[in-house]
């Protein structure tokens, strides 16, 4: 392990040299006299860690490597933001030897739990967060240039999981990822996004027409039989292929491989499909559109308007429908027709109708609070957000947080929602 020495006390030089000489260790002591020297030794490969006193060390946040903190004396609290800290007034040889192994086992413990949280325990590939991290990588080294994505589902996965059982799907699972491997080469990426669903990260720069030829290849290997228990079976599967361009982020890359893959699932049968952006026109539009709203969305740019509902005898207000409308900056007011389709297919139909909610109980709340009695409210309901897990906690939260009476709230599902799951509908609604 390497040691970069950052400190304005030179007597921490001679300590430090002095210890590790004392326990025949075989770090390398650094010293840098400012942050950039420093810098560069901690980019180095291998393993390294910072050694820094309070007034030399970096602001929190501006640097990923474990840092030990060189102090005068012991504080009150333990320091934020390092893995150990030294006193000098405490300082021998032993004492450092326990603080670099301490040291090293929270460096090889976090770069463990790292692992865990970006790998696939089944197959060992990267899963989708690990994928996330990995493309927005490649595509900064490459320029956003010389790749392509793959977005690849299996067919009629969920009935072997129905038929043969959960382990069985894993280990069918396991051919799959064996039969991708063999058509990759070094520089290609292959990840699992979740159950049946993965993705393949092409270098196509030094191949014109690689990213087909790999396709061609993948689809034919993974319509040849497979053998679980002694039994033969076929699966379909569906590969999107969209390639990177200098202007392309990760999120756009990921949306028009998914185009891709819808298209070739329109397809049916083993086969894959390239997006072509002039017959895809309207889906980058569509992916533009998609972005807008997800920042609309975190910038709090929606509008909630209400549609009254009368008394047909007294003309009394006794209810009010709430309706999100977008007050889009080139558009103009958008109507529900306009983007809900799309959020529905995105998924962002879920934190938008959590939005929705969120808003028409604040202004109950309001109302109520400024003499408008109590008023019932309607509030339109996704069925892809009432299959959410989250639903029935984050209403009772947001119910609780404004104080309003539930018994005034009502949800409005579709007919074709209800007639679809009507149980899960029934189950959920009592």
């Amino acid at each position: 392990m390497r040691l970069v020495l950052l400190a304005d006390e030179p007597e921490w030089e001679a300590r430090l040299r002095a210890a590790l000489t004392a326990l025949r260790s075989d770090h390398l002591l650094l010293v840098a006299d400012d942050w950039p020297t420093a810098s560069a030794h901690l980019a180095e490969a291998g393993h390294v860690l910072l050694l820094a006193t309070p007034r030399r060390r970096p602001a929190s946040g501006r640097f990923p490597w474990p840092t030990i903190l060189l102090l005068d004396e012991e504080p009150d609290e333990a320091p934020e933001g390092v893995v150990d800290w030294l006193v000098g007034s405490q300082f021998s040889p032993d004492v450092l030897r326990r603080s670099l192994r301490y040291a090293r086992e929270r460096c090889g413990l976090h770069a463990a739990l790292q692992r865990l949280a970006e790998q696939d325990p089944l197959t060992g590939i990267a899963n989708r967060q690990g994928f996330q991290a990995v493309l927005e990588a490649q595509l900064a080294e490459h320029d956003g240039e010389g790749l392509a994505l793959g977005l690849l589902d299996l067919d009629n996965f969920r009935r072997v999981n129905d038929t043969l059982g959960h382990q069985a799907g894993d280990r069918l699972i396991l051919q799959v990822v064996a039969r991708l491997k063999a058509q990759l080469e070094v520089g290609d990426r292959v990840a699992r996004l979740g159950g049946d669903e993965f993705a393949l990260l092409l270098d196509t720069a030094r191949r014109a027409g690689r990213a087909q030829k790999v396709a061609d290849r993948v689809v034919e290997a993974l319509a040849e039989p497979y053998w679980l228990d002694g039994e033969s079976l076929m699966l379909g599967c569906s590969l999107g292929l969209a390639h990177a361009k200098a202007d392309t982020d990760a999120d756009q890359l990921l949306w028009l491989a998914q185009v891709a893959m819808r298209h070739a699932k329109a397809r049916q049968g083993c086969t894959w499909y390239l997006y072509n952006e002039r017959v895809n026109r309207s889906a980058s539009s569509l992916a533009d559109l998609e972005g807008e709203l997800r920042r609309a969305l975190r910038r709090d740019d929606l509008e909630l308007h209400y549609q009254p509902r009368l008394c047909i005898r007294t003309g009394r207000i006794v209810g009010l429908e709430a309706l999100v409308r977008w007050p889009h900056a080139s558009r103009g007011l958008l109507a529900p027709d306009e983007f809900i389709p799309m959020a529905e297919e995105s998924g962002l139909i879920v934190p938008l109708g959590y939005w929705v909610i969120s808003r028409a109980l604040r202004d109950m709340q309001s109302l109520r609070e400024n003499g408008a009695g109590e008023l019932h409210m309607a509030v339109n309901l996704s069925f892809r957000q009432f299959q959410d897990s989250q639903l029935l906690a984050t209403l009772q939260r947001l119910i609780e947080e404004r104080g309003v009476d539930p018994h005034w709230l009502e949800f409005e599902l579709t007919e074709t929602a209800v007639m679809r799951r009507s149980e899960q509908v029934s189950g959920t609604m009592s």
